[in-house]
């Protein structure tokens, strides 16, 4: 009757235990469900609404707004420039 006893309050916490984790089963696929269904806002910028307050003259709106700009221009170089080398004074000149 003692091992009978045994058996069956063994056999209820390993039910309870297999209960537990089913449920914790449940609720993880639960949250996983409402995650993946949740509505996010659109992330996307207005730049319109971002820069729309600046002068219109700081914007450049073409290739055309370049024509009379000096820092952009790049002087090309002829040759290659050679390394400055310094002469050492000779040891026979004393």
């Amino acid at each position: 009757m003692k091992k009978k006893a045994k058996q069956a309050k063994e056999e209820a916490a390993a039910k309870a235990a297999r209960d537990k984790a089913r449920e914790h089963q449940n609720k993880l696929m639960q949250l996983e469900r409402t995650e993946k269904n949740k509505k996010f806002k659109n992330p996307s910028v207005d730049f319109g609404e971002l820069y729309g307050s600046m002068a219109p003259d700081l914007v450049q709106l073409s290739a055309l707004d370049h024509e009379n700009d000096t820092d952009d221009l790049v002087e090309t170089v002829a040759e290659m420039p050679k390394p400055a080398v310094e002469e050492q004074p000779a040891d026979d000149e004393e």
